[in-house]
């Protein structure tokens, strides 16, 4: 290979580089240094100048003011007690003007002023002196000068005059006259008084400011001090130029800035030159007068700066012959060092590029080994050879492990290709198994739906509603799974709406209300004060990540309390969920979030659960962006804590709850139910049935086909898996045809992807099995024609609903528990009914009884009924008024009449309240009939009763009410059959006649209510 060309090094270039560099940077440092020494030095020396500059400018202000006030003092005292009627005196006071004007050569006019009439009937005494040339010249006045009291002509004849204060007036020119023109002058005028204290006249002056500061004013003095003199409001009162006078100095500068603080460096307004600034007060005042007076300084640096740059011009250059000797030394020094170091790098450069072949020959032979150039040269020839072989076996190993990545890279792609086979499998898997499983779902739901919209006794009711229960239990389950999976496939994807939170929070908690309703739980909703009324986000799963959490607390907490506090601030929303419960254990928190894990299952192996619920909240809560975490302590409780960001709502965007979709009703509707199982098309047309729908049915998909051919249909229900032709292929074939009737997939694919392959078939909208009742009318009430739907027919209240309101009523009874009186009895509610009949009648009876009895002091009587209603109490579920009737037999066995006495009326009082409200609760369940409704058999069985009750017949007694219960009667009529029951079992003969009697004629037949 060709040797290379020898270049300059580039780290060499670099060492000289900074060499040079940091030499210079020192070398400027030092300078900066230096001069902001001087600088700060000069500044401080201009600074005690200025200080004293100041003070002596304050002074020279200070000893005119003060010299001259003290004067004009001595004026006014000296006129005060003279008669200038006499001419003796009057020579005297002019004197006393022109001593002051001569003693003052600043003063260039002096006067005094009498009023009219003190010296002269009817005319004013005013004397005035000007210097004129520097002569003191007497100024004739007019002596009857009308603007002499006129404190707008002449105010500083006018103030002292009339008002007796001290004038002042620094600012104005004043024309003075021929030979002396406008000058800037202060006029300064006291009051003159009598011995006896009262206003007479006025003296005063006219002092000019350039005479002051003649001292200070000095236009030779290339760098003088410049002094301006301001009155309060920083007017322009004197100054060396005389352009400005009478201007104000804030027009010029920042006044603020300097009033009161030390001398600033700035650039002059007037001059252009950088100057010290300072602005101080003048204290001039006397015993009874003050001048607020300023003064402004300007002191210039001139040749202070001057100074400073030939300082800098010397270092300057003196430095820079200094870093050219060290440069030329530097490079001298190296040179010898570098040549050889270049042809190294040269040789090194062609080894970077792959060349191993370098001879290392730039190295001149002879040379001394301990050079550190050698040792380099002899080191590069070592590590290149040694490099050399270690090439070789990299490349020998590069080989190698080529070909078994080529091997590992075939093995990845093949389990790549396997688990999306496995993925695609475990979807199929799950729409499979989630249609087998709705299907029988929605038998079994829609089946206990239609059997909860029938009359059913009691025990049936109870049967029906706990197989819902069970079967949406299992649904949950099911629901949970298909989340998991979607969740696992990252095709979870949220719905956002605008939803009321506080309605959202109502509903949890009537959903766990129910959930603790069977344990000793007690559970409370915290709600901060500023929480939102509309969120917008997904309501849905944010009730279930609540519910989910809530459940969990409650399935794990026996006894104690589960407490959700909910909390909003800085747009978050925050949720906390505390329990009394069994507790994690440490061990398992770290897991808690994982799939189908359930923790410490050895201790929960008797409670239910997929051990989905956490695992799908915390995916849920990243979704949202929130946080989820939770806190412990096994056997004590858990603490969740949920952040999740909030967006608020808007309420006039809120949608209507789908749950409270008014019933349909649509008789004159047309609709087809499509579905391949029997049990289905049962379900769906009996939910049509009570909308009012007669639907057609079919089997198939090609049935639909037909049959939409010869029948115009309002509305579709089509099943998506059927046998050799399903819901999608049939739709498709449908629009082809020209059907434009609304399609609605009835399908128990709930999996993620479903509804959009629906949609994509023509179908409208898609309804789950199990099939939801208010979805289910939510529905009908989007697709139907809106011709189609009628108001649906006022109906009677069924018995059933007439017993739910009934023992809703009960609820509302102050003191009377009806789960616990239920409690006793196994839960039969028509025994417990019996009871409160009988309890009516037992407190109509008693209480009399009771107040027989105190009054004729039968305490035995009184102890043996109140014992009565005590148990009688206890059975329904009146605790506390069964436990005032112990306290009542308790005194009653101690003969203590007294007690009984003292609360014998609040007990009758709150036994009357109760009789009101069991009867009140009584008229729910009473129905209106006319004879013609009775059922022409029931007359005869009635005389046949009343006979046996009047003949005390009891074989004919039990042989008619064994009739009248064969009979199955409902409504009203069953109502008095079981209230005559009732009356006979307790040989009430006469009242259960009476009742007989009312419900042949059609009367009220209410039992419980007082007679007389």
């Amino acid at each position: 290979m060709k040797p290379p060309k020898i270049s300059r090094n580039p780290s060499v270039n670099r060492a000289l580089l900074v060499t040079i560099v940091s030499m210079t940077l020192v070398f400027s440092f030092m300078t900066v240094l230096s001069v902001n020494a001087i600088q700060r030095s000069n500044l401080s020396t201009l600074r005690e100048q200025d200080e004293f500059h100041a003070q002596h400018t304050a002074l020279l202000v200070q000893d005119s003011f003060t010299f001259v006030a003290g004067m004009l003092t001595l004026v006014q005292k000296a006129l005060g007690p003279m008669d200038l009627t006499s001419e003796v005196e009057r020579a005297t006071a002019d004197g006393l003007l022109v001593s002051l004007m001569e003693l003052n050569p600043n003063v260039v006019d002096s006067w005094f002023a009498f009023k009219r009439g003190v010296f002269e009937p009817g005319r004013y005494y005013i004397r005035e002196f000007i210097r004129r040339n520097g002569v003191i010249e007497n100024v004739p006045r007019d002596l009857d000068d009308s603007g002499v009291e006129d404190t707008e002509i002449q105010p500083w004849i006018a103030v002292p005059m009339i008002g007796g204060e001290v004038y002042f007036d620094g600012v104005e020119p004043y024309d003075y006259g021929e030979g002396i023109g406008y000058l800037h002058t202060a006029t300064l005028a006291f009051p003159v008084r009598d011995p006896e204290g009262g206003l007479i006249g006025v003296c005063g002056i006219d002092i000019q400011y350039r005479g002051m500061f003649l001292p200070i004013d000095n236009p030779e003095t290339v760098n003088a001090h410049s002094a301006i003199l301001l009155s309060e409001d920083m007017r322009i009162l004197h100054s060396r130029y005389p352009q400005i006078i009478s201007e104000n100095l804030a027009d010029y500068l920042d006044v603020d800035a300097l009033k009161d603080k030390n001398a600033s460096v700035i650039v002059s307004p007037f001059t252009g030159e950088r100057v010290l600034a300072s602005l101080r007060a003048i204290p001039v005042s006397g015993t009874d007068w003050a001048i607020p007076l300023y003064s402004y300084l300007e002191t210039p640096f001139g040749e202070t700066d001057t100074a400073a740059g030939h300082v800098i011009t010397l270092m300057v250059a003196a430095g820079s012959a200094g870093l050219g000797l060290l440069i030329f030394i530097v490079y001298i020094s190296i040179n010898s060092f570098v040549k050889p170091l270049r042809m190294l790098t040269a040789d090194a450069r062609q080894v970077a590029m792959g060349n191993l072949d370098v001879p290392f020959a730039a190295v001149t032979k002879g040379e001394n080994p301990k050079n550190e150039v050698t040792e380099l040269r002899h080191s590069l020839m070592i590590m290149v050879e040694t490099l050399k072989n270690h090439l070789n076996v990299v490349e020998q190993r590069v080989d190698e492990r080529t070909y078994e990545l080529k091997l590992m890279t075939k093995e990845a792609e093949e389990a790549k290709n396997r688990a999306e086979e496995a993925d695609i499998v475990k979807t199929q898997f799950l729409a499979n198994v989630s249609h087998e499983i709705r299907t029988p779902m929605n038998a079994i739901i829609g089946m206990s739906d239609l059997m909860l919209s029938e009359e059913l006794n009691t025990h049936l009711r109870r049967y029906a509603e706990d197989i819902k229960v069970s079967a949406t239990s299992l649904l949950g389950i099911i629901n949970d799974i298909l989340d998991i999976s979607k969740i696992q496939a990252r095709k979870l994807s949220l719905v956002p709406a605008h939803f009321n939170f506080l309605t959202l929070l109502d509903n949890i908690d009537s959903i766990v209300g129910f959930l603790v309703s069977e344990k000793e739980i007690d559970f409370q909703i915290s709600r901060a004060a500023d929480l939102p009324r509309c969120l917008y986000g997904d309501d849905i799963r944010l009730r279930q990540i609540l519910l989910n959490v809530l459940g969990n607390a409650v399935k794990f907490t026996e006894k104690g309390f589960v407490r959700l506090v909910v909390n909003y601030f800085r747009g978050e929303i925050e949720f906390i969920v505390s329990d009394s419960g069994i507790g994690i254990p440490n061990e398992e928190l770290p897991k808690l979030f994982e799939a189908f894990r359930q923790a410490d299952p050895k201790r929960n192996r008797y409670r239910t659960g997929t051990g989905l619920g956490l695992s799908i909240t915390k995916s849920l809560v990243d979704i949202m962006g929130g946080e989820i975490t939770v806190q412990s302590v096994y056997g004590q409780g858990s603490v969740f804590r949920i952040t999740l960001p909030a967006t608020l709502g808007d309420e006039s965007l809120v949608a209507p709850d789908e749950k409270a979709v008014d019933a349909v009703y649509a008789p004159s509707a047309k609709v087809l139910v499509v579905d391949d199982n029997a049990i289905n098309l049962n379900v769906a047309c009996g939910l049509l049935r009570l909308c009012g729908i007669t639907a057609d049915t079919v089997l198939s998909g090609a049935d639909a086909i037909r049959t939409a051919k010869r029948q115009v249909y309002d509305l579709i229900f089509m099943d998506h898996m059927m046998p050799e032709m399903d819901g999608n292929e049939a739709t498709v074939i449908l629009r082809r045809q020209g059907v434009t009737a609304p399609i609605i997939a009835l399908t128990a694919n709930a999996v993620a992807g479903s509804k959009e392959l629906f949609l994509e078939a023509g179908m409208n909208d898609l309804l789950i099995k199990p099939i939801e009742k208010p979805l289910f009318n939510r529905i009908l009430k989007n697709w139907l024609p809106p011709e189609k739907l009628e108001t649906p027919p006022l109906r009677e209240p069924s018995e059933t609903e007439r017993h739910d309101k009934f023992f809703d009523k009960l609820k509302e009874i102050k003191g009377l528990s009806p789960e616990l009186g239920l409690k006793r009895i196994s839960g039969q509610q028509d025994v417990y009914e019996s009871s409160l009949r009988y309890m009516l009648r037992q407190i109509e009876k008693d209480r009399d009884v009771l107040t027989l009895s105190l009054n004729a002091l039968d305490m035995r009587s009184f102890a043996i009924t109140a014992h009565g209603l005590k148990g009688s109490l206890a059975n329904i579920g009146a605790s506390g008024l069964s436990d005032f009737a112990l306290e009542l037999e308790s005194a009653a066995v101690k003969e203590d009449a007294v007690f009984c006495a003292l609360n014998l009326s609040a007990f009758l009082l709150e036994l009357d309240d109760l009789h009101a409200a069991l009867t009140d609760a009584f008229a729910l369940m009473k129905g209106e009939w006319s004879a013609a409704e009775i059922p022409p058999e029931l007359p005869p069985i009635f005389a046949n009763l009343e006979r046996a009750l009047d003949n005390m017949d009891f074989s004919g007694i039990e042989l008619n009410m064994d009739t009248l219960t064969g009979m199955r009667l409902h409504g009203a009529l069953g109502d008095a059959v079981r209230r005559i029951k009732d009356a006979v079992l307790i040989m009430e003969y006469d009242e259960a006649k009476d009742i007989i009697r009312k419900t042949l004629e059609g009367g009220d037949t209410q039992y419980g209510q007082r007679q007389g």
